[in-house]
């Protein structure tokens, strides 16, 4: 099972599209894991209009933090990274620079 924790904005696309995002977020990891992600979960953090800051202006950042098997090799760790950069950015319209993906190993 992987499961996913989005920090998002209030007021973002991405807050209005949260049910729709989990969705495409599982589907990936069941393309990139296999029929053992199709349990993936996504826990939700809405951060509060104004209590986030980039570069000195309320941001509009969303944070993925995606736990991951610990044997996954790097090719399928980018590749699955690279999925979920361009399904969000492509479902939110989001920037590209407006969304940091980390991934962790399962045991970490």
């Amino acid at each position: 099972m992987s499961k996913f924790i989005a920090t998002i904005q209030q007021g973002h696309n991405a807050d209005d599209l949260r049910e729709h995002l989990a969705k495409g977020l599982q589907n990936i990891a069941i393309e990139s894991f296999g029929k053992e992600a199709a349990n993936s979960e996504v826990k939700w953090k809405v951060i509060p209009k104004s209590f986030a800051w980039t570069a000195g202006k309320p941001s509009r950042t969303s944070a993925l933090i995606c736990v991951v098997p610990e044997d996954l090799e790097f090719e399928t760790r980018a590749k699955f990274m690279t999925q979920i950069n361009d399904y969000w950015v492509g479902q939110t319209g989001a920037n590209p620079n407006e969304l940091l993906i980390f991934t962790l190993n399962n045991g970490y």
